[in-house]
């Protein structure tokens, strides 16, 4: 973890109830770094493959925050289907791309790629205090 992080973790108090993150994407390997931030936080991490993947693991647990693959096919409909579930509306929903923000989704959010898993965590913040 480099110093920027750790700083950061340590201006922060912890979690002290572990939050779920779920994060949606064909690319687990981007789990890896962030999801050491994630963990320091106080966060839990379920990875999901794909859409129906992580509608399945929302039916057993909401999360608290789902993390999205903006290139997911059909990412846009995945986004509309979990506002839809029961509860779904107070999931902080974040999208994270190369390209631009999808048109039609009902995200929180859309952070580029590479993105710093500590603005995603401040822009999680954020939305906890609308």
């Amino acid at each position: 973890m480099d110093g920027t992080a750790a700083t950061f973790i340590a201006r922060r108090v912890q979690i002290t109830v572990p939050r779920l993150m779920l994060v949606v994407t064909d690319e687990p390997a981007i789990v890896g770094p962030a999801g050491l931030v994630f963990r320091a936080l106080g966060y839990e991490i379920q990875v999901a493959r794909d859409g129906p993947h992580a509608l399945e693991l929302m039916a057993k647990q909401l999360p608290d925050v789902a993390l999205c693959d903006a290139e997911l096919t059909d990412v846009s409909k995945l986004t509309r289907d979990i506002r839809a579930i029961k509860g779904g509306e107070r999931i902080a929903m974040i999208l994270t791309g190369y390209g631009t923000e999808p048109i039609g989704n009902a995200a929180d959010g859309f952070l580029p790629r590479p993105f710093d898993p500590i603005k995603v965590v401040e822009l999680i913040e954020a939305l906890a205090r609308r």
